[in-house]
């Protein structure tokens, strides 16, 4: 099951799965993408903090809710990585996810997220920038990504790589870190 690709003027929804985030470096993200056209919503729960997590599992799953049933939200992407996403696996209404196909991004114990949803309800989702590490990436793999989202399949040139064995393959490719 895939969601629907990414458009210029579509609305992304961010939330915090994990680790809290600085508002600083939130707000200077949505600021770049907004400056790509896309629109912005920031979660509230986003910048919450409860010691090093960003609130509880209760509110986490919320914004992840709140934001899979708003019907003007395209794609989700993760605040921040972390070591927290984890705890919500077990409570995630998989039900709401797969009735919501939306397009889900992220890194770092985001991956745990995103290979759930991909296992629970076939949803593809996308091992790539959280939200925080948006501004800095080069313009190259910005564009890749951003690609990849609205559908694209876009070429990466990798300058000086010595290739060992030519060909294609296609395939589902199911990994990311933690």
């Amino acid at each position: 099951m895939k969601a629907k690709a990414l458009k210029k003027g579509d609305l992304i929804g961010v939330f915090s799965p994990s680790s809290y985030v600085e508002a600083e470096k939130v707000e200077t993200a949505r600021a770049f993408l907004e400056s790509k056209g896309y629109r912005v919503f920031i979660h509230p729960q986003t910048l919450n903090r409860h010691h090093q997590s960003a609130g509880s599992d209760a509110e986490k799953l919320t914004a992840l809710y709140d934001l899979l049933r708003d019907k003007k939200v395209k794609a989700i992407f993760a605040a921040g990585g972390g070591n927290f996403a984890l705890h919500l696996l077990d409570d995630i209404d998989y039900k709401l996810v797969a009735k919501n196909p939306k397009i889900l991004m992220g890194f770092s114990d985001v991956t745990a997220l995103l290979n759930a949803f991909h296992a629970k309800t076939g949803l593809v989702t996308f091992h790539g920038p959280v939200l925080t590490w948006i501004p800095g990436q080069p313009k190259a793999m910005h564009d890749f990504n951003m690609g990849v989202l609205a559908g694209k399949t876009p070429s990466y040139p990798m300058a000086g790589a010595r290739v060992l064995r030519a060909g294609k393959a296609e395939g589902k490719l199911i990994g990311g870190n933690l």
